[in-house]
């Protein structure tokens, strides 16, 4: 039920193909639900459910970027998997949460220092509602994502 919320909100903003995946998606979750051919099942499990469970987890995400103790086991566990399982969909994606979650605040973060509303916030203030708690490894990890500074950007 989640999942489909999630969907039903997000999918209307999607391209094309995008919408094509969360259709699928859905497909083929309602094909687990009512029962399919052992083919069809496994195909859907590893389409469908796994895609649904790592968009969920994502979301969870997103929804807690500004924390700065964020746990793949609180994650996990609220889309009731194993932290190993949650490990293994995020992997499955080609990356790691551990990624996944600093490359979605480093973005949040670039997004408030480009913001003129946000002109007057001071990095430092920025970086902890993005999450980061240590202010000199959000100025390296900035400058190796973005190839400048949270200054520099700024300014540009």
């Amino acid at each position: 039920m989640r999942y489909h919320s999630l969907a039903a909100h997000h999918a209307p903003h999607l391209d094309a193909v995008g919408q094509r995946l969360t259709a699928q998606h859905m497909v083929d979750l309602v094909g687990l639900l009512l029962g399919t051919d052992a083919e069809h099942a496994s195909l859907a499990r590893g389409r469908g459910h796994a895609a649904a469970r790592l968009d969920l987890m994502r979301a969870d995400v997103m929804a807690a970027l500004g924390r700065n103790d964020l746990c793949l086991s609180e994650i996990a566990t609220r889309s009731g998997l194993s932290p190993r399982q949650a490990q293994r969909l995020f992997e499955q994606a080609g990356t790691t949460f551990t990624e996944f979650v600093l490359e979605q605040r480093l973005l949040q973060a670039r997004k408030l220092l480009s913001d003129p509303r946000a002109r007057t916030r001071k990095i430092s203030d920025i970086a902890h509602s993005s999450g980061f708690s240590d202010l000199s490894y959000f100025n390296r990890a900035f400058r190796k994502r973005f190839a400048a500074t949270p200054s520099e950007l700024r300014e540009a």
